[in-house]
């Protein structure tokens, strides 16, 4: 059987010559390979099982191509998202914009692109790209939360909100998403849906009551009443 990672061994192994190298392989979904050395090119002469010859077909039409693409963007993706959690957002940025067939993972390539763009603080330019990304990944909670942190960013609150709407409606329980809320709520003006949301984050993660004191975004109900009651409850 003739694995992928043994087929471009071959090809590197052969590239020096000129010659036509055949491969045959009669257990790999019947197709039988050769390589051209100077190319490093695996190209699909016949389809064994059928027994009569097909026409020389590109390694990136094959059935093959489709395994070593999905790999080797399945390693971009990854390595772009190593640069993202080491806060070098150009970098990935710079390693994304080389891929330009994602095929299915096109929903996580703008969601790591919508990121990249909100490292560098290119807001304007991040939301429709993280609208596309939720279009295509709806569950995507971490696109819904990008994309509300964006919306805030540009002066657009009220889609903010709905962002982090969507994305509690994916993930009801999850906290964090219930504090930014609570923030969009109080820079609102909208008092009850803050402290609702505010004492909900809290009860399903105490830490956050941590960023309380130094959360600006609290500012404008930090005097009330009702908040400073919650926040001394928490304390």
């Amino acid at each position: 059987m003739l694995s992928v990672r043994k087929a471009c061994r071959l090809a590197r192994f052969f590239r020096p010559c000129r010659q036509l190298c055949e491969i045959k392989s009669t257990g790999w979904l019947g197709w039988r390979f050769c390589v051209t050395p100077l190319s490093r090119k695996i190209e699909v002469i016949s389809f064994h099982d059928a027994g009569v010859p097909a026409p020389r077909v590109p390694l990136y039409k094959s059935p093959l191509m489709s395994v070593v693409n999905r790999a080797r963007l399945q390693r971009t993706l990854r390595e772009a998202e190593g640069y993202l959690e080491l806060n070098m957002p150009r970098q990935a940025l710079a390693l994304l914009e080389r891929i330009d067939q994602p095929g299915t993972f096109r929903g996580h390539l703008l969601y790591l692109k919508g990121e990249a763009l909100r490292g560098l603080e290119n807001f304007q330019a991040a939301v429709p790209v993280l609208v596309d990304a939720v279009d295509l990944a709806p569950s995507n909670i971490h696109a819904w939360m990008a994309l509300g942190w964006c919306y805030k960013r540009t002066g657009r609150l009220d889609q903010a909100i709905e962002s982090l709407k969507r994305a509690h409606e994916v993930e009801p329980s999850e906290p964090l998403i219930e504090y930014n809320l609570a923030c969009y709520y109080s820079l609102k003006g909208a008092k009850q849906q803050a402290l609702e949301y505010l004492s909900r984050a809290i009860a399903g993660n105490p830490s956050l009551r941590d960023l309380i004191g130094r959360e600006s975004d609290f500012d404008p109900i930090r005097a009330d009443p009702a908040f400073q009651a919650l926040v001394s409850v928490v304390v």
